[in-house]
């Protein structure tokens, strides 16, 4: 009995490698039918981001962060202060800021010459209407013309005639004013 035993525990065993192939096989499309298509963009904790309706997804950019008093590009510590718009309504430091980005890029491909630039813009929903066009020609100044406005996606209201669907119409209309 004792030599029946020793000699099972001196033989190797051998892994079954179809086995494993059907793990990895099975464990691949599990993946793949469970990986969803939202891009989920990092937003900076001092961002309140308006909600849309929208189904288009967001490309990954240049990211320019406006607060409610100032703004910053993603990975970059400089913070630029929403007060800080010369004469001409631009803002002299995000020109500099730009235009810094814009030379680690390199040349602009013939492909954007038309477009310019991409650069997604997250701003607070209480953002006001006049800073975000001043920041818009300030973009465009420094060939950053493909412009993105980054928003939290809502799902679409059911029926128009819902009411909570009008409630929703002016919390946006609403938040757009301020």
């Amino acid at each position: 009995m004792k030599r029946h035993r020793s000699r099972r525990n001196k033989e190797v065993s051998k892994l079954n490698l179809v086995a494993l192939m059907d793990i990895f096989t099975i464990l691949v499309f599990f993946l793949m039918v469970n990986s969803s298509d939202v891009q989920i963009k990092e937003v900076h904790e001092s961002v309140q981001l308006p909600e849309s309706t929208t189904t288009a997804l967001p490309e990954d950019t240049l990211k320019l962060y406006i607060t409610k008093n100032y703004m910053f590009i993603d990975n970059d510590n400089q913070q630029i202060s929403l007060d800080s718009r010369a004469e001409d309504g631009t803002y002299p430091q995000l020109v500099e800021r730009l235009n810094v980005f814009a030379e680690r890029q390199g040349e602009i491909p013939e492909s954007m010459k038309e477009t310019g630039r991409p650069i997604t813009i997250l701003g607070d929903e209480t953002t006001d209407y006049s800073t975000l066009q001043q920041i818009l020609a300030t973009c465009a100044e420094t060939d950053f013309r493909n412009v993105s406005l980054a928003v939290v996606f809502e799902e679409a209201q059911a029926s128009l005639n819902d009411p909570s669907a009008d409630d929703v119409a002016s919390l946006n209309a609403s938040s757009l004013s301020r």
